[in-house]
């Protein structure tokens, strides 16, 4: 199958069917598929499971649940094997958040090519022989869209990415009801996720006019529904955060998004989440990169695009909907980089590091440097 590559300047990668509203999943009734493998998180409640089973009532389906939190490794996507190879799917349906539609990609990489150990190569021209069907239950990750695997590797629980085109979903459910009962926490962290990857893939390097219209629609939804909360307490307003959600993932997939992303990677395994991380960081992503050439102009461009009525009410949109997260954290996170920048590892796997590739200032040493002390001088404690 054919699947271009490095033409960033002229296209929008492959695109899922989507079927989103209450009772999503009846869209799969005549999908052609016979032998479903299910992998589903603990966002997947017992009636949504029921729901499955009706829906495909005349199909052979194996339910596997993750058995564990976080980011999976290779070991644990490797247990699921003996399952699958037993059971033969043509279809592995994904049911949950990022780390799990990522264990669902690394069990369908494992089970079809079996040779594979690890690391970003796979030759470009292999197909995969089984569908893929994703359903969020939260939202941020933006999983949903992407191309990529993401994976912990060993004790250090660096974040390795495997990115092949085949991975992205045929098929997107979003059901708005999985995200009924959520805590306005958990909402709040997927909303920064959201808004680290749109900011970021607008001014990224490989942004054009169409993801760039895309970017600024899913932060104009956002922006939104944070004006007025309570519309998350309705099914509409869920759906339209899912809808932003998968925007935003369709941005960073195309756009590898930057500076915020690939610091966040690199405090994976010190006890933050990638959302948490995201949402501490993004501010100082935007004011590290406004410092360049035309950056600055794209910014306030975004902001009008997404209907504010300048960039200095973007700013305070972004600095609102962190401040909660900074404000616990108190530097915690601050000090941390600064004892990870006393090793030379930390700006080679920064500079190497695919979540940054878009970012518009390359990933130099010098650079983070003085962008890491001009926000600690003027914002530490904000």
């Amino acid at each position: 199958m054919w699947q271009p590559q490095g033409i960033y300047a002229n296209l929008l990668l492959k695109s899922s069917t989507i079927f989103s509203g209450a009772g999503a999943v009846r869209g799969l009734s005549n999908f052609p598929g016979s032998r479903f493998a299910i992998l589903y998180g603990s966002g997947a409640g017992s009636d949504l499971l029921d729901s499955i089973r009706l829906v495909l009532k005349d199909r052979s389906l194996l339910f596997l649940p993750k058995k564990t939190l976080g980011e999976p490794t290779l070991e644990e996507a490797r247990a699921y094997l003996r399952s699958l190879e037993e059971f033969h799917p043509d279809v592995i349906f994904a049911i949950g958040g990022g780390s799990l539609m990522d264990m669902a990609k690394l069990c369908r990489i494992l089970y079809e090519f079996p040779y594979w150990t690890g690391g970003s190569v796979l030759a470009p021209g292999l197909a995969f022989k089984t569908r893929f069907v994703a359903m969020p239950t939260l939202p941020g990750s933006g999983a949903e869209a992407s191309s990529a695997a993401v994976y912990t590797e060993g004790e250090s629980k660096n974040k390795r990415f495997f990115v092949h085109q085949g991975l992205i979903p045929d098929v997107v459910l979003l059901d708005p009801g999985l995200l009924s009962g959520l805590p306005r926490q958990t909402l709040a962290l997927g909303a920064c996720d959201i808004l680290g990857h749109v900011v970021e893939s607008f001014v990224s390097v490989h942004a054009h006019a169409l993801t760039r219209e895309i970017c600024a629609q899913a932060l104009s939804i956002t922006r939104s529904l944070w004006d007025n909360t309570a519309a998350l307490e309705e099914d509409e307003g869920r759906l339209r955060l899912l809808y932003a959600s998968y925007l935003g993932g369709v941005a960073q997939n195309h756009c590898l998004v930057g500076i915020t992303h690939a610091l966040a990677h690199q405090i994976a395994g010190d006890g933050y989440s990638h959302a948490r991380a995201v949402g501490l960081l993004l501010p100082f992503g935007i004011e590290a990169n406004r410092c360049h050439g035309d950056t600055d102009a794209l910014y306030a461009r975004l902001a009008v695009m997404a209907n504010f009525p300048d960039f200095a009410a973007f700013w305070s949109f972004i600095l609102d909907i962190t401040a909660p997260l900074r404000a616990q954290d108190q530097g915690r996170i601050w000090k941390l980089l600064e004892n990870k920048t006393r090793n030379f590892d930390f700006f080679r796997d920064l500079s190497m590091d695919a979540g940054g590739k878009g970012n518009p200032v390359p990933l130099e040493r010098g650079w983070i440097l003085e962008s890491m002390r001009r926000w600690q001088e003027e914002h530490l404690y904000v």
